[in-house]
């Protein structure tokens, strides 16, 4: 069984009812060598180049670029390995599940040091994988981020919180400012919102920060910073 995928600029069809048209635009303009399209290509070739010197013809990617659109085809048994390569070369970017008939966006990687616990998970990220990882936390695991060639006593962090019964569970976040060495705390009930906010602390954007109500909490839960 193949799958299939069109791979397209992150913003190209701002919904999935724009999709068709904007597959129609590209077919006849010449091949782009911007990203995605170039990423996804090059990373292609380097598969394809791999699999033939191992023999394992069976493995094959073909890929057919239109525009800034490249439809890749690929093996089921292979998805669960190229996928992911295929997503991380070509962010940021957009993937159309073309037998799934879904679309997914990939955003770009922010410089930041992410712990889970005492335990550093990675040291760049994007949003989709921030959510994932804030969605999938148990307790009494701690999510910690920090910005690079910064103050480790400067962070962004959030862990669950167990709900009393009969109650949604809820996510502590709290923000340390080292130079002013104060933390303040708020609780939201939406890990994607937490997510979100996380991104934005990253980005130094606090418009939505600011809409929600934070306290100064001087016993605010600790965590081991390398």
């Amino acid at each position: 069984m193949i799958r299939t995928f069109l791979v397209l600029p992150l913003d190209a069809a701002p919904a999935e009812s724009d999709l068709a048209a904007y597959l129609e635009s590209q077919q006849p303009l010449p091949v782009s060598d911007d990203d995605p399209s170039a990423a996804i290509r090059s990373t292609v070739e380097a598969w394809n180049r791999q699999v033939v010197l191992a023999g394992r013809g069976e493995a094959l990617i073909r890929c057919d670029p239109a525009g800034t659109i490249v439809r890749v085809r690929i093996p089921h048994q292979f998805l669960a390995r190229v996928l992911p390569l295929l997503r991380d070369h070509a962010r940021p970017a957009a993937f159309y599940d073309a037998d799934r008939r879904t679309l997914h966006r990939f955003g770009p990687r922010r410089p930041a040091t992410l712990h889970i616990g005492d335990h550093p998970v990675a040291r760049s990220i994007a949003l989709d994988e921030l959510r994932s990882y804030i969605e999938t936390l148990t307790t009494p695991q701690i999510l910690t981020v920090t910005k690079p060639d910064e103050d480790p006593a400067t962070f962004i962090q959030t862990y669950p919180t167990p709900p009393a019964p009969a109650e949604t569970p809820t996510y502590t976040v709290e923000i340390s400012d080292a130079s002013a060495a104060r933390r303040y705390r708020t609780r939201l009930d939406t890990p994607t919102i937490v997510a979100d906010l996380v991104w934005d602390w990253l980005d130094a954007r606090w418009n939505r920060l600011y809409q929600h109500t934070w306290r100064l909490d001087p016993s605010a839960r600790d965590t081991h910073l390398p």
